[in-house]
Formats: C-alpha cells, sequence, structure tokens
C-alpha cells in the first residue's frame, strides 16, 4: 500500500548516498512520485550521465509507483500557488515541480518526503517530513 509520496530532492539524496537517503530508503517499499516529479528526478540524473531507463528500472524493482498528474492535481498547484504568494511566510517561491509534488500528495492523501526545508511553511493538508 502507498502511504508516502517521494519529492525530487528526497529521491535524488537516495540514489546519490546523500545525507537523508538512509530515511528515504526506509520508505521506498511504500512510495511513489508523481510523474513530474519522476521526470525532473530521471533529467537530473541523465545531466550527471546516468542512465534514465535504469534508474527508472530500479525504481519499478523496488516497487516506488508512478502517480500520473492530473487535472485536480494541477487546479491544487494554483491553489497552493495563489496561497503561497499572500503569505508573508514564504521568501522564495517554490518551484513549478515543488507545488505539483505537494498537490499530489494532498489529492491522493500521502506523506510526503522532502530535503526542502522552505516547505515547513507552506499552507497544505498535506503531512510534510524532512529527511534531512
Amino acid at each position: 500500500m502507498t502511504t508516502t509520496l517521494l519529492d525530487a530532492s528526497a529521491l535524488l539524496a537516495w540514489f546519490q548516498q546523500e545525507p537523508g537517503a538512509d530515511v528515504v530508503d526506509q520508505y521506498l517499499a511504500s512510495s511513489a512520485i508523481s510523474s513530474v516529479n519522476l521526470a525532473e528526478v530521471l533529467y537530473k540524473l541523465a545531466d550527471r550521465g546516468v542512465d534514465p531507463r535504469a534508474s527508472a528500472n530500479d525504481l519499478r524493482e523496488l516497487g516506488v509507483s508512478s502517480i500520473p498528474f492530473n487535472e485536480s492535481h494541477a487546479l491544487a498547484v494554483a491553489r497552493i500557488r495563489t496561497t503561497q504568494r499572500s503569505s508573508a511566510n514564504n521568501a522564495r517561491p517554490l518551484s513549478l515541480a515543488d507545488l505539483c509534488c505537494i498537490a499530489t500528495a494532498e489529492a491522493e492523501q500521502l506523506t510526503v518526503l522532502t530535503c526542502d526545508r522552505e516547505w515547513e511553511h507552506i499552507e497544505t493538508t498535506a503531512t510534510i517530513t524532512l529527511v534531512r
């Protein structure tokens, strides 16, 4: 059963054995990733010379599924972005990919794992867990 959504930052930390990789490792068997964030991970790994097909295959073998990004997720992105823009707590706006991850976590009612400390101040119904 999928209970956790991986942000690209968390999955990249795992692939590259950076701080927080051990935390991500504990959740992999019950994790999924948004198709938007999967694309982000694969292109960043490809930029580093890693075969994206092999990486995608590794994730499938570990049981990490991909959640297709859909219209309800897109509407949640717009809502979260509007809320974020009106909030004085955020010094830096989140990227579109970050917003897609949070929106997917909300829609799918999943806890999201991330390395991005900026997410602590986002108004969301999703539970956000920092891996480092």
